[in-house]
């Protein structure tokens, strides 16, 4: 691997592979991709990867939910939200959010959430404002889970990843013990990934279990409102 090695992710999110201070990250060097093992130190809005023996500058988002901890969020009224289906829930949106860097890209960021007698559910929309702007996935499900949404921290038991009509999704038991599942819903294609993705959990009240219906009506019901062209 080259020394001094310059790499310019335009990415909204440039996500370690794992929780830890180690992480694999995929780069892009002249048409190829070079897989390589990092030590990340964060900086605002970029990183500086070392990997061991060379230096490879990644300048990139920060993760979801360090973007989502570093914006100023207010409550809007579910109407208001891009997030479908949202009536009776509590949603928050971000300001919008520019990653710097040479990256002319704009991201918004969105919650709906609520809790009752039949359980929890909370959704995490992050959208790119214009076609220069897209979300790739480059960390596995439960991993972006418990890093961007507070019901999956703390979650066991995890399943293998599965798919329903596009969308991933795996079962996890809660940190109080809820029967819960956690998906990512990924929009239309844009650029090198997607013009919005969806993050949700759906929790059963405590001492019962999701059922099939239950999984796939969670997943159908995270969506995007419908805009007038």
């Amino acid at each position: 691997m080259m020394m001094g090695l310059q790499v310019r992710v335009p990415d909204p999110i440039c996500e370690e592979a794992t929780t830890s201070d180690i992480a694999t990250l995929t780069v892009a060097t002249g048409g190829e991709q070079v897989m390589v093992r990092c030590r990340s130190e964060n900086g605002t809005g970029s990183r500086r990867v070392v990997c061991g023996g060379a230096m490879v500058a990644v300048l990139c988002a920060m993760l979801p939910s360090t973007v989502a901890q570093a914006q100023v969020w207010a409550d809007v009224a579910c109407s208001e939200s891009p997030l479908a289906a949202t009536e009776g829930l509590h949603c928050r949106a971000s300001e919008p959010y520019h990653p710097g860097g040479g990256s002319r890209a704009t991201y918004r960021f969105y919650t709906a959430a609520t809790t009752t007698a039949a359980g929890a559910s909370f959704l995490y929309l992050m959208e790119g404002l214009d076609e220069q702007s897209w979300i790739r996935f480059s960390v596995a499900l439960p991993e972006q889970l418990s890093q961007s949404i507070p019901l999956a921290r703390g979650g066991r038991n995890w399943s293998a990843v599965r798919l329903n009509a596009g969308s991933g999704y795996a079962l996890f038991t809660a940190e109080d013990g809820a029967s819960c599942v956690g998906f990512r819903k990924p929009g239309p294609d844009r650029g090198a990934g997607h013009a919005w993705a969806i993050l949700g959990i759906r929790c059963a009240q405590k001492g019962e279990t999701l059922s099939d219906t239950d999984i796939v009506d969670a997943i159908d019901a995270a969506r995007m409102k419908e805009r007038a062209r």
